[in-house]
Parts: structure tokens; sequence; C-alpha cells
């Protein structure tokens, strides 16, 4: 790693860079979803199926992408004789069917089955790319209302009594507590 960023803070850039170079790969495309846009990663399975063919089975699970983000995700078949093959979609594919060829017939299919991936369960309603860019590049609590104003296109509502920035004194000793406990 360069001594500069050993030194100080990284920037996006910088640990793209570092990323590229330790990988010999592009990874713009991960770093356009993950990092520069509002994109999210959705995922399911939509068919399964298994059929006998010669001394074993022939099985197959189609996944859709039902989110903005396209990532290689892996998936999970279970057979009915306890054993599984996991294997990854094709990133670039809205629709992808997986061909598995086992001793037993498919019990299930399991996408993400370590869980490592940051994948929603349902698709989100969008947002504007305006409202992308705040998000992305982060904010402290005095950008509180003008990151919700660019999310949801109206003025945050004005604090009740006995709250610190639309949050309750608790909630900001909390916070604060937080803060100290992580080095905040």
């Amino acid at each position: 790693m360069p001594d500069r960023i050993r030194r100080e803070a990284a920037r996006w850039r910088d640990f793209e860079r570092v990323c590229e170079r330790e990988t010999g790969r592009d990874l713009a495309w991960f770093f356009d979803q993950w990092v520069r846009s509002n994109a999210y990663l959705c995922y399911k399975i939509i068919g399964k199926d298994s059929r006998p063919e010669g001394s074993g089975f022939r099985s197959t699970v189609t996944v859709r992408r039902l989110g903005t983000m396209k990532m290689p995700v892996p998936v999970k078949a279970v057979f009915e004789d306890g054993s599984g093959e996991t294997k990854v979609t094709e990133r670039g594919l809205d629709t992808d069917v997986l061909t598995f060829e086992s001793r037993s017939r498919l019990k299930e299919a399991v996408l993400d089955p370590e869980k490592k991936l940051a994948m929603l369960d349902e698709p989100l309603a969008a947002i504007s790319d305006e409202a992308a860019r705040v998000l992305a590049r982060g904010w402290s609590e005095k950008d509180c209302p003008s990151v919700y104003q660019a999310i949801k296109g109206e003025t945050l509502p004005t604090p009740a009594s006995g709250t610190v920035s639309g949050r309750s004194s608790t909630d900001a000793s909390n916070t604060n507590r937080l803060r100290t406990v992580s080095g905040g």
C-alpha cells in the first residue's frame, strides 16, 4: 500500500486503485454500484426444477435480479441426500439459470448461503440521483435537514420540545455514549 495512504485517510479513488492493483482487475463496475450510486442488491429465486437424468438428477435454479445492482450472487443447491453445491450467478444477467448435476433430487436452493452480501429481500422504491449523490458523500448531524430534503423532497419537520435535532434527549444521550465507546 502506498505510504501516503498509510499516513492519512484514503479517498475512495485511492482505495479503488489499490484494490484494482492487488486483484489485477478493473473494479469500476463494483465501485460504481457500491460507492457512487443509489443501487441496491435484491435477487430472488423464481424457479426450481429437478428431473431424473441417467443415473442421477439434473436440477435447475432460476434467479432473477429485482434490485438495481448487478452482482455475482452465490446460490447453494441442497439435495435430498444431504449433499450440496454452490454456484454463482453471472453478474450481467437479469435472469440466470444455474444447472446442477447430482445423485439425488433438489431439496432446496438458497441465495447467499453464507449471508455475506448486503442483500434486500424485496425491491425498494427508487430515490433521485440527487439524493443518491448527497447520501454517497456522507454527512454530519448538521447536514441532516438538507439530506432529508434531498431524499424526501420536503423540509424536515420542526423538532418537538425536549428533543435535540428531532431526537429525544435520551436518543441524543445514547448516541453520545455510542460515540464515546466507539471512539467517534
